[in-house]
């Protein structure tokens, strides 16, 4: 038997539960495992940005939600999208920062950083 480690959820057997669901680590596979730095949201006006601070010291691998025209729902943001997007976002070693070019005021982004380097 290869060797591997596993750390099972609270009230889960890592040595006999077979359900990957019940694990915060398994690495049995090739499983991702994913730290979250933050995450949050932000109000913004049109042609308005917002500066979140990470301060990692590297470009963290991000995701972004703007709302859409229709209220509750959300679009990825991408840093440039060749259907033109009305969302932008970008990352450095030091801000994630997200702008609303939707034409429309008081649309929510919502924001999740991770550890992971994308440098």
């Amino acid at each position: 038997m290869s060797q591997t480690i596993r750390v099972s959820l609270p009230g889960y057997n890592a040595l006999t539960d077979s359900n990957i669901d019940h694990y915060a680590l398994y690495a049995d596979s090739d499983n991702i495992l994913i730290k979250e730095f933050a995450r949050g949201t932000t109000t913004l006006d049109n042609n308005e940005t917002a500066t979140i601070a990470h301060n990692l010291g590297y470009s963290p691998h991000c995701f972004a939600y703007g709302e859409t025209a229709t209220a509750g729902r959300f679009q990825i943001i991408v840093g440039f999208n060749i259907y033109g997007g009305v969302w932008r976002m970008y990352v450095d070693g030091t801000n994630l920062k997200i702008t609303n070019n939707t034409g429309n005021n008081d649309k929510e982004a919502r924001y999740f950083i991770f550890y992971d380097n994308i440098d």
